[in-house]
């Protein structure tokens, strides 16, 4: 969902680059709490991600300043990371759709970044949305 045929601005937030997107068109399964003891976790998708901040498709929404943490986990590899992060912007995209844009909590560690890319979790040729 671009404003102006920018793909990096979504509703007066602008993407930060590099802004790493999902490998599959559709995003990355994760699980996902607003709980610090992780308890109710939701699934989602992570769309893309950057050092600075993260963007995940969810069934419901979560409100504008709430402090979040995504776990992502490889059933393949077994490889697991958990971000924390707080939420910036929401949207509607549909019914029962949302899409949310995260200001991490620190930034993602290269390491995170290296793993998810030697996984083929994360690509360089998205557009961000």
């Amino acid at each position: 969902m671009s404003v102006r045929g920018n793909p990096w601005r979504i509703r007066g937030f602008v993407a930060r680059r590099p802004r790493h997107c999902a490998l599959t068109a559709d995003g990355l399964p994760v699980d996902v709490t607003s709980q610090p003891d992780g308890g109710d976790w939701i699934e989602g998708r992570l769309k893309n991600l950057s050092r600075e901040g993260f963007q995940l498709a969810l069934p419901e929404p979560f409100p504008l300043g709430e402090e979040i943490t995504f776990r992502l986990f490889d059933p393949e590899s077994k490889y697991e990371c958990m971000v924390r992060g707080t939420v910036r912007w929401s949207t509607e995209v549909a019914p029962g759709r949302h899409t949310i844009g995260c200001q991490s909590a620190e930034a993602i560690d290269w390491t995170i970044l290296g793993e998810l890319f030697l996984r083929r979790m994360l690509d360089d040729h998205g557009t961000g949305e």
